[in-house]
């Protein structure tokens, strides 16, 4: 789920949804590796062992398609959930850096091909 919460992020930064895409691919390239010591430690405490910690890709352009057609956008979406436009305003200052200087960035977006 935390790369469903990145794209929406990026989306919100007004990233292009092909460049939201491609960082959600980047995020599952360790899945392999992080599902496994998920289920050995379910299987260590009784739980049923997990198929999968991420959604499809298709799964996150459905969401990003669903907020644009039901809510006219993510913002929207935000509004309508009770942040005013001036605390979504914050939020994007806050993520994209507050006078434009890097050091003071909470999220780093950096163009990078997948292959």
């Amino acid at each position: 789920m935390s790369g469903l919460v990145l794209c929406l992020i990026l989306h919100l930064l007004d990233m292009p949804e092909e460049k939201i895409l491609d960082e959600y691919l980047l995020t599952r390239q360790s899945e392999a590796a992080m599902l496994e010591r998920v289920n050995a430690r379910r299987r260590e405490i009784g739980l049923e062992e997990k198929a999968s910690l991420e959604l499809e890709p298709e799964y996150v352009r459905h969401v990003l398609g669903h907020l644009e057609t039901r809510y006219q956008g993510l913002d929207a979406y935000l509004e309508s959930a009770g942040l005013t436009t001036q605390q979504l305003g914050h939020v994007k200052a806050n993520l994209r850096g507050r006078d434009g200087r890097e050091e003071e960035k909470l999220v780093y977006v950096e163009e990078r091909e997948v292959s």
